[in-house]
């Protein structure tokens, strides 16, 4: 991702406002925030999603000897999260058309970042892999090997396919937990790509505190907890 047009930033800041306490929104953060994370379903997979991944941590298909299910989901046709984001942020009829365009540009990125690197779309276990890799790779600064991103897919990959509660949602379900993941990648790699071109403390501060904030809230332990290891990771 080397060029992010305005509609990107717009999008980032959309969802930031969100997501990130600032103190013109102090009375609205937690109301918004909660919004937020139970449009991506967040808040209620937290602690499943810690105690399944301690047990998949490695990446061994094997370790789960039980019926698989799938991770992945047949499309609605249009896109959800956009749309029901941008009627809350925007305040006007244009807000909200400009909202939705800002969050669609943020989906579409990560779409091409799929298709570049030939991951198959609609898998929630590759989005919400990628998420978990944007945070620990801007927040560490460390370039990571393929082995490892390959373990921490299998990771959610096996946490998904067994998880009784994923297995019994719907595909619209499905597709809102993707979309999410998908958007809060694109919101954690344009602040490093900002980040990067402005070269100053601040940014970088910035960028590693959202993703920090994202990766606690998503996986519900702090970032520092997380141990990459050479075909995945382990959490303390």
């Amino acid at each position: 991702m080397k060029n992010y047009s305005a509609l990107s930033l717009v999008f980032a800041a959309a969802v930031l406002a969100l997501l990130l306490p600032v103190a013109s929104q102090a009375q609205n953060y937690s109301y918004y925030n909660q919004q937020f994370l139970n449009y991506a379903l967040v808040s209620s997979r937290a602690q499943a999603i810690r105690e399944g991944l301690r047990a998949n941590s490695g990446g061994d298909t094997s370790v789960n000897n039980v019926v698989r299910g799938t991770t992945t989901f047949s499309s609605t046709g249009s896109l959800i999260i956009p749309k029901e984001i941008a009627q809350r942020i925007g305040k006007t009829a244009q807000e909200k058309r400009e909202a939705e365009t800002g969050l669609t540009k943020g989906l579409k990125e990560f779409e091409g970042y799929l298709k570049n690197r030939g991951y198959a779309a609609n898998d929630v276990a590759r989005s919400s892999s990628l998420l978990f890799l944007s945070c620990v790779y801007v927040y560490q600064g460390k370039q990571l090997m393929q082995k490892q991103v390959d373990g921490v897919y299998k990771a959610f990959k096996n946490y998904y396919e067994t998880d009784k509660r994923f297995q019994s949602l719907t595909d619209k379900e499905r597709q809102k937990i993707y979309e999410m993941d998908a958007m809060m990648w694109s919101v954690i790699f344009i602040n490093a790509f900002t980040a990067n071109e402005k070269g100053d403390r601040a940014s970088d501060k910035k960028a590693k505190d959202t993703a920090e904030y994202v990766f606690e809230q998503f996986i519900g332990v702090p970032i520092n907890k997380v141990r990459m290891k050479t075909n995945g990771f382990e959490i303390d």
